[in-house]
């Protein structure tokens, strides 16, 4: 078989030029290395460890893989949680309530600390999506520890990031895309509910209520009235 005979003459090299080098540190004054007999050898037996070798390796290497990609989701959990990103998040849920439905855009200029703050934890989603597309981080802790509170985000940035052309709105949407089909059709249906409920709750502090339906707000009359 010329594969056999390819590996045959291979450890024939390999075995000759092992004997070499034992020749050469003998002659050096080297302890005696023995040398090696191709009679001895086992090809099967050779390629066997050969496998298990590179076995070993894969393997060693998906887990090492793995545990880097657990530890930049425990990284970028403690990110988010940081207290400088918390009062971005703070800062950013406050201005958008303030434009729910609206164009990020118009929003003015006395409302700059909140605007940019906004961008600031939509960019914080754009790295986040990256190292996702990358596969560079683990996605169940992903899907487990951002989803619910990356789909109150995505209720305004459905609307803020219209028609945007930053590159921010790309990513945002990849990671919307690429959380729906992790997660249930049914959960994404009660967390979405969920989050929208919590921002009409918070509008209905200055008497306020957003249909998701029709894109619309509109303020909430008194009964008493």
């Amino acid at each position: 078989m010329p594969e056999f005979d390819d590996a045959h003459a291979a450890l024939e090299r390999a075995a000759a030029a092992l004997n070499a080098v034992a020749a050469e540190l003998s002659a050096a004054g080297a302890e005696p290395v023995p040398t090696v007999s191709l009679g001895t050898i086992s090809v099967t037996g050779v390629l066997v460890s050969l496998s298990s070798f590179l076995a070993g390796f894969f393997l060693s290497r998906y887990f090492e893989q793995k545990d880097a990609r657990v530890r930049r989701a425990l990284e970028a959990h403690e990110r988010f949680n940081a207290r400088e990103t918390v009062d971005d998040r703070n800062d950013a849920a406050a201005c958008a309530l303030l434009h729910i439905g609206q164009s990020f855009d118009v929003i003015g200029a006395e409302h700059r600390t909140g605007r940019r703050a906004i961008y600031r934890v939509a960019r914080e989603y754009e790295v986040l999506w990256m190292q996702v597309k990358l596969k560079k981080i683990d996605p169940e802790i992903i899907r487990a520890h951002f989803f619910e509170i990356f789909m109150y985000w995505h209720q305004f940035y459905i609307y803020g990031f219209d028609g945007s052309e930053y590159t921010v709105k790309a990513s945002v949407d990849a990671l919307h895309d690429w959380f729906k089909t992790e997660v249930s059709a049914e959960y994404y249906a009660e967390i979405q509910k969920k989050q929208r409920d919590l921002i009409n709750k918070d509008l209905a502090k200055t008497n306020q209520f957003f249909d998701f339906t029709t894109h619309r707000l509109s303020t909430i009359v008194d009964a008493a009235d």
